[in-house]
C-alpha cells in the first residue's frame, strides 16, 4: 500500500477457525527513503576586478567556512574574496606577489578549525590564513621531491584539490606530478601516492579531491583520458573507481550527508554520486553551467559553484529531504497458533521503533483477507489477561501476545480470517510528508504534503479509527461508516473501499488540516517556475508498488505525476 503511515504498519497472519495455518512475512510496508534534488536558488558575481567581480578567466576553488561565509579564489587577480551565502560581498584578501599573505594564481582553498588552507599555485605552495587573510603559515616549493609540488600552470582552466581529512592531514591534489602529497597540519610531509599513469592509483593530473568523515579520499582527474574518480584508504590503498565520462573533471566536494558531487568543466555538468559511485543527478549545459569549476557545500546541504565563463557563483538549494522523518512502527507478528478444540487463537508479535519507548497498538480482523470495510471482524473478547497487550502505552521491543477469543467475536463455524496489528505512535492519522513552496510575491507561502493522498490511504485511516473503537463513527453490517454526533452526526463517511467527500473533511478534520484546492495544487506544480511544472526523475522512493511509485517531482520534491483526479487529494496546513 501506497505510503505506509506511522499507524499503518502492520503484518497480516492468517488462520482457519477449526484449522491450524501458519506462514511468515515481513512488515508490510518500509519507511520513506531520501530525495536528493538541487535546484537553483541565485547567483552572485560578474566580470571585472571590482569587490564581488571576477577577473578572467573566472572564479575557480571556493570553501565554505569560518563565519558561515564562502571563500573564493579569484584567480587572476591573486586575491580571495569573502562572501555571505546570499552573495554579500564582506571583504578580500591577497595580493599578487610571493611574500606571506601573498598569492600567485590561488587555485584551491578549504577550511578547518577556522583557519583557510589554499593551494597557492603560481608559488608551488599551501599557505594557512586567518579567516580574515592573517598569514599563519605555509610550505612547498616546486619540483618532485617530497614537500614540493608542480601544479598546472597559470594559464590552466582547472583546480588542484586540497581538503582535511578527520585525522586532521591535509591532502592536495599534486597535479603535474600525478600524485596526492599528505601533510600534517603544519605542513610537515607524511606521505605521498600515486604516479603517471592510466591504471589503478595512477593520475594524470590529479584536480578535485575531498575527504569523506570516514578518511575515504576522493580524487578526480583533469585529463579527458582517466574520466574517473578514484577512492583511496587514508594511506593511499586503492579501493575503487568509477567513469561517468566526465571529461576534464574539475572540483569535487563532498555533503554533509556523504554525497559525491563532481564539476565537469568540459561537459558543464555537475555530478552527484553515492560514496559506492552510484551515479544519482547530474543537471546542466552550457547555456546555464557554463565551465563549473570549484565546489563546495553549507552545513544545510546547498551546493556553491564557481561558474568560470560566467565571472559567478551559482547557488543550488537542498530540496526534498525526508531522511529526518520520526521513525514509524513496524509490528512483526512473530508466531500464532489456534488452541486445539477451541476458538482461541494466540498471536504473539512485537513492535519496533527506534524512537518511541511505547505505542498504541490495535488490532482487526479482515474476512478472507479482504480489505472491505463490510468484511472486518473487530476484536474485543480476549482471554488469560492479554487485553493489556492492545491499547495505549504498549511497549515496543517486546514480545507480546494476545489471545483473542475468536469464536465471540466472529460467529462463523469455520472461516478464513487474516489479523492485522496496527500502531500509532502519536503520528497522526498519516504520515503525511509536508514540504513549503516559498512565496512567489502574489501567492502566500504554501504548506502542502509532497504527495497525493489516496482512496488506500483513507481506507487505512477508517482501519484505525474502527480497531480503536472511535466513538465519532459507526460501521454498519453492510461495510458502511457513519458519523455519530457533531456536525457529521448520521452522514455517510466511508463504505466498501471508499471515501465520501464528507468522509475525507472528517478525516482531514481529525488532522487539523484541509485538502487543497486545485489552484494550490497548480501552484506547488509550478514551484519556482511559475507557468512551467518541472518534472524530474525520483532518486528514491518507498517501495509501495509500480502502480503508485511517484511519477514525477519538481525542485520542490513535489510530486507532479499524472495521478488523475478520483480519489485523488492534496492537504495543507494553515498559516
Amino acid at each position: 500500500m501506497k505510503n505506509v503511515s506511522k499507524l499503518r504498519a502492520w503484518t497480516r497472519w492468517t488462520f482457519l477457525l477449526g484449522a491450524l495455518l501458519m506462514g511468515a512475512g515481513p512488515p508490510a510496508g518500509a519507511q520513506p527513503m531520501p530525495q536528493d534534488y538541487w535546484c537553483f536558488s541565485h547567483s552572485f558575481g560578474s566580470q571585472g576586478t571590482g569587490d564581488g567581480q571576477f577577473s578572467s578567466p573566472g572564479p575557480i576553488g571556493i570553501a565554505y567556512g569560518p563565519e558561515n561565509r564562502l571563500y573564493v579564489c579569484d584567480r587572476s587577480a591573486s586575491r580571495i574574496q569573502v562572501f555571505e551565502c546570499d552573495g554579500t560581498f564582506v571583504g578580500k584578501w591577497g595580493a599578487s606577489g610571493s611574500g606571506d599573505g601573498q598569492f600567485s594564481t590561488p587555485l584551491a582553498i578549504t577550511a578547518h578549525d577556522g583557519l583557510l588552507y589554499v593551494v597557492d599555485a603560481g608559488n608551488q605552495r599551501v599557505q594557512v590564513v586567518e579567516p580574515d587573510g592573517t598569514f599563519v603559515r605555509k610550505w612547498g616549493s616546486g619540483g618532485s621531491g617530497e614537500g614540493q609540488f608542480a601544479f598546472l600552470p597559470a594559464s590552466a582552466q582547472y583546480p588542484s584539490g586540497i581538503a582535511v581529512g578527520p585525522n586532521n592531514r591535509v591532502y592536495v591534489s599534486d597535479s603535474y606530478n600525478h600524485r596526492v602529497q599528505v601533510f600534517e597540519t603544519n605542513g610537515t610531509f607524511v606521505l605521498k601516492w600515486g604516479s603517471n599513469g592510466s591504471g589503478l592509483g595512477q593520475f594524470l593530473y590529479p584536480s578535485g579531491l575531498g575527504v569523506d568523515p570516514d578518511g575515504t579520499v576522493y580524487v578526480t582527474e583533469a585529463d579527458g583520458n582517466n574520466s574517473r574518480i578514484q577512492a583511496f584508504r587514508e594511506d593511499g590503498t586503492f579501493l575503487r573507481q568509477w567513469s561517468n565520462s566526465i571529461a576534464n573533471a574539475a572540483g569535487l566536494a563532498i555533503s554533509p550527508d556523504g554525497r559525491i558531487c563532481v564539476a565537469g568543466y568540459q561537459s558543464d555538468r555537475l555530478y552527484v554520486f553515492e560514496p559506492d559511485g552510484t551515479p544519482l543527478r547530474s543537471w546542466g549545459d552550457s547555456s546555464n553551467l557554463n565551465d563549473p569549476n570549484g565546489v563546495t557545500f553549507g552545513a544545510d546541504g546547498t551546493a556553491y559553484v564557481t561558474v568560470c565563463a560566467d565571472h559567478e557563483v551559482q547557488v543550488f538549494r537542498r530540496a526534498y529531504r525526508v531522511v529526518d522523518t520520526p521513525a514509524m512502527p513496524l509490528p512483526y507478528v512473530l508466531g500464532v497458533e489456534q488452541r486445539a478444540g477451541t476458538g482461541i487463537v494466540d498471536i504473539d508479535y512485537r513492535i519496533t521503533d527506534r524512537d518511541s519507548s511505547n505505542v498504541y497498538a490495535a488490532a482487526l480482523a479482515f474476512v478472507d483477507g479482504s480489505n472491505d470495510l463490510s468484511r472486518i471482524v473487530r476484536l474485543s473478547s480476549f482471554v488469560d489477561g492479554t487485553e493489556t497487550n492492545i491499547g495505549p502505552a504498549v511497549p515496543t521491543g517486546t514480545d507480546l501476545r494476545i489471545s483473542w477469543d475468536a469464536a465471540t467475536d466472529w460467529d462463523v463455524e469455520l472461516g478464513n480470517v487474516e489479523v492485522e496489528i496496527l500502531a500509532n505512535d502519536d503520528g497522526g492519522l498519516l504520515d503525511a510528508h509536508f514540504i513549503t513552496i516559498p512565496s512567489n510575491g502574489p501567492d502566500p507561502e504554501l504548506t502542502i504534503n509532497c504527495t497525493p493522498i489516496l482512496e488506500p490511504d483513507m481506507l487505512s485511516c477508517w482501519y484505525w479509527l474502527l480497531a480503536t473503537n472511535d466513538a465519532g463513527i459507526t460501521l454498519n453490517s453492510s461495510g458502511q461508516v457513519f458519523g455519530v454526533g457533531g456536525a457529521y452526526d448520521g452522514q455517510l463517511l466511508a463504505q466498501a473501499t471508499s471515501t465520501t467527500t464528507n468522509g475525507r473533511t472528517f478525516l482531514f478534520e481529525r488532522m487539523n488540516v484541509r485538502e487543497a484546492t486545485s489552484n494550490e495544487v497548480q501552484r506547488a506544480k509550478e514551484g519556482a517556475t511559475a507557468g512551467t511544472v518541472n518534472q524530474f526523475d525520483p532518486d528514491r522512493h518507498a517501495d509501495v508498488g509500480p502502480g503508485d511509485r511517484p511519477r514525477k517531482v519538481n525542485e520542490y520534491g513535489f510530486d507532479t505525476g499524472n495521478w488523475g483526479t478520483s480519489g485523488t487529494c492534496w492537504i495543507v496546513k494553515e498559516p
